[in-house]
């Protein structure tokens, strides 16, 4: 644990979770992981089109767009309004990419505020290109995903089965901290 001091008459400030005992920090593990693998498939299942959301002729290696597969089935205002960039090489290497560091952060357990920002932003879009079809706005599994990546990053998640405490010991997470 560091402690860091601020003067000599204010009690230390924890820079680091406490450890815990008990079956809590092994379930934020399990859904930790759990969320990282999820991002996994969708990124094989959109590259390989493994059929589970993208059928194999629909594939990014067949030279499909990952970005424009994901909108063709919406009927919606804000699909509408991504639909004419919807296609581009770049943007979609771009949620590729994004999609992998995702499913590689959550499961590694590494960069997790940073994981659970870029797993909201993922969610909160693909919530607003179904906009105004979403049947529950504020009760639905976006929003359950989006709590649950900030949970994970909030509780300490990474100490157990992940790379938590490395990775916060990285040149780069102390040069940078917002990393972690």
């Amino acid at each position: 644990m560091s402690v860091a001091r601020v003067n000599s008459r204010q009690a230390p400030v924890r820079t680091t979770p406490r450890p815990r005992s008990g079956a809590g920090p092994v379930v934020w593990a399990l859904l930790r992981i759990n969320l990282g693998l999820g991002y996994l498939w969708i990124f094989l299942d959109l590259t390989f089109g493994l059929g589970w959301y993208a059928p194999p002729d629909r594939a990014w290696l067949t030279g499909n767009s990952p970005l424009r597969w994901s909108l063709i089935n919406l009927d919606t205002p804000a699909a509408d309004l991504v639909q004419p960039v919807a296609g581009h090489p770049l943007l979609d290497l771009s949620l590729m990419l994004f999609v992998l560091l995702l499913a590689a952060s959550f499961t590694l357990g590494a960069a997790l505020r940073a994981a659970a920002v870029g797993n909201a932003l993922v969610l909160v879009l693909s919530a607003l290109a179904r906009l105004p079809d979403l049947p529950m706005l504020f009760v639905n599994l976006h929003l359950i995903l989006v709590l649950l990546g900030f949970g994970l990053a909030v509780d300490g998640s990474d100490e157990v089965w992940g790379l938590g405490r490395a990775w916060r010991r990285s040149p780069l997470v102390r040069r940078l901290p917002w990393l972690r």
